[in-house]
């Protein structure tokens, strides 16, 4: 069984991974279905013993569904895209900077 240390340490790195993902899908425009699948079973994975879990995937969900509700797919160029998605950029900067202060 692995200690509290442990799974923190697994938790981080996993929700970095996650980060990292999502940042690529945005400046790339989109995800796949390999890459969703991967989020989801981020998002169902438990960390109990990381008392800031549960702050940081809500942060990651709440970035990952404004991309995908308000982006609009249907004109990439649309300014309204850059202006979202810099500040989801920006918003997973703050999820990377919690992480690295593992909290």
């Amino acid at each position: 069984m692995e200690n509290k240390e442990e799974r923190i340490e697994d938790f981080n790195e996993d929700a970095f991974y996650i980060v990292e993902l999502i940042q690529t899908c945005i400046e790339q425009f989109g995800f796949n279905d390999e890459i969703r699948e991967c989020i989801n079973e981020f998002m169902e994975e438990e960390y109990a013993s990381v008392p800031y879990s549960d702050d940081v995937k809500t942060k990651i969900a709440s970035v990952y569904m404004a991309f995908l509700g308000k982006t609009n797919v249907s004109n990439k160029n649309d300014p309204k895209n850059t202006k979202l998605h810099e500040g989801l950029l920006y918003e997973l900067d703050s999820i990377r900077n919690l992480l690295s202060e593992g909290r």
